[in-house]
Parts: C-alpha cells; structure tokens; sequence
C-alpha cells in the first residue's frame, strides 16, 4: 500500500514536470528546509536542506507524510525526516539546485516504503 501511493506520487511528478508548491517551509524533526542559502547549521542539532526549489520540496516532504503517517510515530519520524533530508542533501553536493532534487527523495522514500512492507 506505501509503496503504490509513493510510486503514483512519483508517476503524477514525473508526468507533470513539477509538485505544487507548499504554502510554508518544512520545519520538524530535525529538519529544516529552506531557501536561505545563506544559512547556516554548523552544530545547530538539525538538518538543513538549502535549495531554490525549497517549497517544491517541502509540498514534497509534507505528502510523504501524510503517506507514511501511520508508520510515523514519535521515535522514527527522526529517522523517516533525517533520511528523506540526507536524500535532498546528497543529490544537492553533486547536483546544480535542479527539481530533480524531488525525484531523488522521491527514490529514498521508496526504499523506505520497501522496508517497511517486508
């Protein structure tokens, strides 16, 4: 059931070229997206996630928690969060700020539908 919900938000992204944006940035659980590359989180206790796609990004992350909120709960959300924000993190190191950035926390999201469902 994750996987095919992940999968369909994937194809919907993949097909339209974009996700509309968020309305707000997503802050929570050690994780902090923003557009402010100027920011910076040296020992500051959370991920931060830079990017001019940042409320693409955010849409991205909030419908994937509304996806996986019945496996979410007050311990792993640090782990679901850390992970989709370690994905963005990754593909941004090696990558010009491309919307592709979604399709790379997309796949994270999809490996973590796997486990999940073994």
């Amino acid at each position: 059931m994750l996987l095919e919900q992940v999968m369909e938000l994937r194809e919907s992204i993949v097909k339209s070229g974009a996700i509309k944006k968020s309305d707000s940035l997503f802050q929570g659980a050690g994780l902090v997206i923003t557009d402010y590359s100027n920011v910076n989180n040296e020992d500051a206790g959370y991920l931060l996630v830079n990017s001019d796609h940042a409320y693409e990004l955010s849409a991205l992350v909030f419908a994937l928690k509304d996806i996986f909120s019945a496996k979410i709960d007050y311990l792993s959300k640090y782990e679901f969060y850390g992970r989709l924000g370690r994905a963005a993190k990754t593909y941004l190191q090696n990558n010009p700020d491309t919307e592709l950035i979604l399709l790379a926390v997309l796949d994270e999201a999809i490996v973590m539908a796997k486990e999940l469902e073994e």
